[in-house]
């Protein structure tokens, strides 16, 4: 319910209006929502809903109600430490309950519909018909419930448990449709265009800040959900450390994933479709009708993936958005769900108090931190939302990679020990995935945690990373531990901080570490100010189109197959690598391909700008890929020579530089007549 306050004047107003009788309390009782909202206009303006919505409120617990609660509240305090006291006053507590509901929801023919109370209740203006649906469906879910043995998780019959799900899930979808307008992306426009316009006749400046505010919002919300779009990419990211953890968990939450894909996509409503079938279950399980899941903080209105919804309505791009959306979003809800459950289990065969609501609060920490989504006051900052995309995958990767900052993080043992033994788990698998591939073709798994490459499979020119971006972090602390960074393309170890021109800093490493984060709203804004891209390329109105839309997984596929300076000498072998690295980036494993080889066509120097306009476009890019096949012949000729290896770094950069600047005269030498 909103929070409100009365003017001092108006509130004296208001005083003396009801002891001077001319607001009678025998009056409001009588009237309806709609003129006991509009009689208190006259005091409380704007905030009038809110006054007659609190009134309703304390007017339910008017008679007997009221004194039902407070006769179990006086059981409870006196026969606090018995069991049957505590019983009793639980179910009378739950009566009180149900009684609430019905006065609210469903009230008898010569009781007043205390309107406001019911929109204030669902969030939306409701009808006394649609309240009284909302009661029917929750009072048969009730009914359905008393089929199932709190004591023992069990239903009567597997018939009348999928009935409570589907019930529950009916509710709620009944109750969202009456929240949600199904209004085009045209009729959204011109409501906010009317909603700004009379927000500026009252007041100009709110009406600009929040019309900037909004706008920046909905344009960023929008953008992170379309590049998070059209693909399967829980599996191999937000999902991968129950893969390494609890593999048969990740083996069915990704078998069903496939399947919500296919439903979605095969019919307008099948986004819905396959999140309801996945609801069905989960309602209906003991750790969802206890409110564990819930205090667990597992199911989520939103994942910070998927922000927003809005691009389902675009016609035909909007059914392949929806089904990434719902493989995503089940795949978090099935893969949260089985982990509480398993170490729910645990927790209780060994002893521990799982009707302590902060065991149960501290095992939601760490299986929502196992699927990326991690907690905190700056996860939730509209600031740092606004900044970066994906804070909670941030602070859950931190949270694994230290077991929650040494178990500081946690307030219970149990949920520090799950923590120590999957951080365990998946440093076991991982160096063993690192050694195996290393031992068939040795140089493949970079080790040293001071290159970007840092624990990646390489294979050709493609790098594969199966950590879901965590292993960033480590090289982000051993960079700025030792002051030093290793390129992964010359495996040349260099200096931060040596004060040399041109040479990085540990601030510039932590700078690059923040802008790969970023929001692609934000991404763009920094490409622009510093007017290239991370390769180096020019922002154009397109690319930046293409930054704010275009999904990851397709830009991915262009970069890593059909960029100028990945296609130039680029042999079959690579070019299998990298349409395989496409593919699997499509299930969240990240693939980038990437070599020595420069892209003249990205590269604004004087030098090459006179060189193309010599020779000519076609003359240009064949001397580009010429120039590149002979950089690399020579350097990977030469980074395998004992001279070269016993070399300071200095003396291997002057190497490296030495033969582009001998390949680029030579080529210059060739095309320019």
């Amino acid at each position: 319910m909103a929070t409100f306050c009365l003017l001092p004047n108006k509130l004296e107003a208001f005083k003396k209006a009801l002891k001077d009788k001319d607001i009678k309390i025998s009056d409001l009782l009588n009237m309806s929502s709609e003129a006991r909202t509009k009689l208190l206009e006259k005091y409380a303006g704007k905030n009038a809903k809110d006054v007659n919505a609190l009134f309703e409120k304390k007017l339910v617990l008017k008679n007997k109600m009221l004194g039902l609660k407070n006769w179990a509240s006086k059981v409870g305090e006196i026969g606090r430490y018995s069991p049957e006291k505590k019983a009793e006053m639980a179910r009378m507590l739950e009566d009180y309950k149900k009684m609430q509901q019905e006065r609210i929801f469903s009230p008898k023919e010569n009781e007043t519909f205390l309107n406001d109370l019911a929109d204030a209740k669902i969030g939306t203006h409701i009808t006394r018909t649609e309240a009284g649906n909302i009661f029917e469906l929750s009072e048969k879910a009730e009914t359905l419930r008393e089929n199932f043995d709190i004591e023992t998780g069990e239903w009567k019959t597997p018939e009348v448990k999928a009935e409570y799900g589907a019930n529950k899930v009916l509710l709620e979808r009944y109750v969202e449709t009456l929240k949600t307008e199904e209004l085009s992306i045209k009729d959204l426009l011109l409501r906010r265009y009317y909603e700004g316009k009379q927000t500026f006749a009252e007041n100009k400046a709110k009406s600009v800040t929040d019309l900037v505010r909004d706008t920046l919002n909905t344009v960023a919300d929008n953008s992170v959900a379309f590049k998070a779009s059209i693909d399967n990419s829980f599996l191999g990211r937000q999902g991968i450390n129950t893969l390494k953890t609890r593999p048969s968990v990740w083996m069915k939450a990704a078998k069903k994933s496939f399947t919500d894909i296919y439903k979605s996509l095969k019919s307008k409503n099948g986004n819905n479709l396959a999140k309801d079938i996945l609801m069905t279950d989960v309602y209906s399980r003991p750790n969802y009708i206890n409110g564990n899941y819930e205090i667990a903080k597992l199911i989520p209105k939103a994942e910070e993936q998927f922000p927003t919804t809005l691009p389902e309505r675009i016609p035909v791009i909007g059914r392949a958005f929806s089904a990434s959306e719902a493989a995503f979003t089940n795949s978090a809800i099935r893969m949260r769900t089985e982990l509480f459950d398993i170490l729910h289990k645990i927790a209780e065969e060994n002893g521990v108090d799982v009707k302590n609501k902060t065991e149960i609060t501290e095992i939601g920490k760490v299986v929502n931190s196992l699927t990326a989504r991690g907690e905190g006051r700056t996860t939730t900052n509209p600031v740092v939302k606004m900044v970066l995309w994906a804070p909670r995958m941030l602070k859950a990767n931190w949270d694994v990679l230290t077991a929650h900052t040494f178990g500081a993080g946690l307030e219970t043992a149990f949920a520090r020990k799950q923590a120590r033994i999957n951080l365990l788990k998946l440093v076991m698998i991982e160096s063993t995935v690192a050694a195996i591939f290393n031992a068939m073709n040795p140089g493949t798994v970079e080790l040293n945690p001071l290159s970007s490459d840092f624990m990646r499979k390489k294979i050709g020119d493609t790098r594969f990373d199966d950590s879901g971006g965590r292993n960033s972090i480590i090289t982000l602390i051993a960079r700025a531990l030792t002051h030093k960074s290793k390129s992964t393309m010359t495996g040349i170890t260099t200096e931060l901080n040596s004060g040399d021109y041109g040479a990085r800093s540990t601030f510039d490493v932590g700078i690059d570490f923040l802008v790969n984060k970023t929001q692609p709203i934000t991404k763009q804004i920094i490409d622009v100010a510093r007017g290239r891209d991370f390769k180096g390329r020019k922002p154009t109105a397109a690319s930046v189109a293409v930054g704010l839309t275009a999904p990851i997984s397709l830009e991915n596929f262009v970069e890593n197959f059909y960029g100028d300076a990945n296609a130039l000498g680029k042999d079959m072998f690579n070019n299998v690598v990298a349409v395989l690295g496409s593919i699997t980036d499509l299930v969240g494993l990240s693939a980038n391909t990437y070599s020595i080889r420069e892209d003249w066509y990205i590269k604004d120097t004087k030098e090459i700008n006179q060189f193309k306009s010599e020779v000519g476009k076609e003359d240009f890019k064949k001397a580009n890929k010429e120039y590149n096949e002979i950089i690399e012949k020579g350097i990977n000729e030469t980074i395998e020579t004992s001279e070269y290896k016993s070399k300071s770094s200095d003396d291997k950069l002057k190497t490296i530089k030495k033969i582009k600047s001998d390949a680029k005269k030579e080529i210059f030498k060739k095309y320019v007549k």
